[in-house]
């Protein structure tokens, strides 16, 4: 437990504070109508203790039928008062429950989306996101979403303890003294079990993680094939027994450990009880109050009893809260070194395309470990084509990742006219670079957004049919429907439009195309492809993007040849460079593996493909 607690950054007041000042900022009256909440939460269940004791005094004081009828009313109709009242403002702080969980789970998904791409990739990135996640879910009753209600909860119960109180220590201070002290050994067992629940819901987390991998996997159409035509069901009927009898144990552990505390509990509930009822019983037995007095303190010791356990249970809800806030607020504080409101400028339109420049860049994933490029060194001129070739794990696409700025080399530096990259603004640097990755990624928009990947009102339809004929699919999305405001992804849009593996690619083109920036990065967009369509659609890159500088990367070298330039990496360094035809001629490295995968597509002397 305490290594838990060492951990927090925040404590549970700042973080009650901060998650208040968020509700406070997204909607001011919220917190006003909440706070009308505690009057008739306090006011009721002390009207039906009162009215316990005045219907005893009515009964034996010798009152009429009407005046009794009429006490009885006038409580009624205040209680009633209380009860609707109470309902109606407590229907209404579900709702805005609701929204608060909206609005923090908002701020989340935008950190998502704007923060350093390094920080979303990294394994300490990810951990800190799918805590941040737990924070927002409704499950355990806590978290951001809850926290009025149980600020509001909390106001209750002090405002009951302190009534009650004042009326109790009429009877015996000593009494309110020891039902005090029973309340905090409950307190104290809440707290433990509050540390329980937080380690509980972190092993339970990972454990459903991996159970809803293995269930989207078993769902994806992809990987049906496999698995029927491998007969692997028996592995993922084990995988998933095995994590079903780890997420069975560690419930099993729960539930003992919540009955353990639940018995604590009800212990001192008894012990504070049964003493309480026992001087109650002595002072009437000793006449020191009457009959109805007994009834009235009688309901008051429940009361109390429950307002100090209400109380505990949500100081430790709030704890609860704090610890999954600290996740939170460690996501949300991950920290961007990009610039993000200044920088230098761009380099002026005269001076596009761009030269690139790799200064000793040395770079290794989380910071540790073999490094993925190792002081590597390459200048490239404004409108070079260039191929990046290797086996995998050579840092290819790394070596892309640093150049668009996704991450920061951790020594050395990359220059685009002679500027440092990490001297220009964020937002404006993307904008030098097209990247075409091998990941086809398209989102449940039109065709047309999907290329101008902007707002509808932002986008010139006439640009994107234009970009879509030179990409080849002007026949093609002229005989839909919609044409180019066609919806995309059947499995979203029941009507949308369904396009081939080349077509996809020809779409990437046309986004490519639309974008019209300085610098082309394709990072094996094309290895679904065969060799021959993926040769004729990097040839096509090649002619609709002259006076670029563009990179190529692929495996097949024969897709690479147009380029003016080939790098050839290994181990994160270059260790041939040149021209095709210079770097055949040299036969080292390039030369073996090229001979090695033309093997493969040499025709024997009937005609056909040789077998391998």
């Amino acid at each position: 437990m305490q290594q838990e607690t060492q951990t927090q950054k925040y404590t549970t007041w700042q973080n009650t504070i901060y998650m208040l000042k968020k509700v406070w900022g997204w909607s001011k009256k919220d917190i006003l109508i909440s706070l009308l909440h505690i009057p008739p939460s306090v006011i009721s269940p002390l009207i039906l203790v009162v009215l316990s004791k005045i219907l005893v005094d009515c009964l034996t004081g010798g009152v009429t039928p009407v005046q009794l009828i009429t006490t009885v009313g006038i409580a009624i109709l205040i209680y009633g008062a209380c009860c609707w009242l109470d309902k109606f403002i407590g229907g209404r702080m579900m709702l805005i429950n609701q929204q608060v969980r909206f609005h923090f789970k908002a701020e989340g998904f935008l950190k998502t989306l704007d923060t350093d791409y390094e920080n979303i990739e990294s394994l300490e990135g990810r951990l800190k996101r799918k805590r941040c996640e737990a924070f927002t879910q409704y499950e355990n009753g806590s978290g951001g979403s809850n926290v009025l209600t149980m600020v509001i909860a909390l106001c209750v119960n002090v405002c009951g303890i302190f009534t009650y109180t004042a009326i109790l220590s009429t009877l015996s201070i000593w009494l309110v003294l020891f039902l005090l002290a029973m309340s905090a050994a409950s307190f104290f067992v809440l707290r433990w079990n509050n540390f329980r629940i937080y380690r509980f819901d972190r092993n339970l987390m990972l454990i459903r993680h991996k159970i809803d991998y293995l269930t989207r996997t078993a769902q994806n159409f992809s990987a049906g094939k496999d698995i029927r035509l491998y007969h692997i069901v028996h592995c993922f009927r084990g995988l998933f027994g095995r994590l079903g009898n780890a997420y069975a144990a560690l419930l099993r552990k729960g539930v003992r450990q919540e009955t353990i505390s639940d018995g604590l509990i009800a212990f001192f509930v008894l012990v504070r009880d049964s003493a309480a009822y026992a001087v109650l019983i002595a002072q009437v037995l000793r006449g020191r109050i009457t009959p109805s007095d007994f009834v009235l303190y009688f309901g008051l010791v429940t009361g109390f009893s429950a307002w100090t356990l209400g109380l505990a249970k949500q100081v430790n809800e709030l704890h609860l809260a704090s610890l999954e806030c600290n996740d939170y607020r460690a996501f949300l504080e991950l920290p961007d070194q990009l610039r993000r409101k200044d920088g230098v400028p761009l380099p002026e339109a005269g001076k596009l395309p761009c030269g690139v420049t790799f200064d000793h860049v040395t770079f290794s994933y989380d910071g540790g470990g073999q490094p993925t490029l190792r002081d590597l060194s390459f200048r490239v001129r404004p409108g070079e084509k260039i191929a990046l070739v290797g086996l995998n794990g050579a840092g290819k696409t790394t070596c892309m990742k640093l150049l668009c700025g996704l991450y920061r080399p951790e020594k050395g530096e990359i220059r685009i006219n002679g500027r440092k990259s990490t001297d220009f603004n964020r937002d404006d640097y993307y904008h030098l670079f097209t990247a075409v990755f091998q990941d086809v990624n398209f989102l449940p928009v039109s065709i047309a957004q999907n290329v101008a990947l902007c707002v509808e009102e932002r986008i010139d339809y006439g640009r994107v049919e234009q970009c879509l004929a030179q990409a080849g699919l002007g026949e093609r999305i002229a005989r839909l429907p919609e044409g180019v405001r066609t919806l995309m992804d059947k499995q979203i849009n029941e009507n949308a439009a369904d396009f081939s593996g080349g077509e996809r690619q020809r779409l990437l083109l046309a986004r490519a195309l639309y974008k019209d920036a300085p610098v082309i990065i394709l990072d094996e967009p094309t290895a679904a492809l065969d060799p021959i369509a993926e040769n004729e659609m990097y040839l096509q890159y090649s002619e609709m993007t002259k006076g670029r500088t563009s990179f190529y990367i692929s495996h097949r070298l024969s897709s690479t040849r147009f380029c003016d330039r080939i790098l050839f990496l290994e181990g994160g360094q270059i260790v041939e460079e040149g021209t095709h035809d210079a770097l055949m001629a040299q036969k080292g490295k390039y030369y073996r593996l090229y001979e090695l995968q033309s093997q493969y597509y040499k025709s024997n002397p009937e005609g056909g493909e040789q077998d391998v």
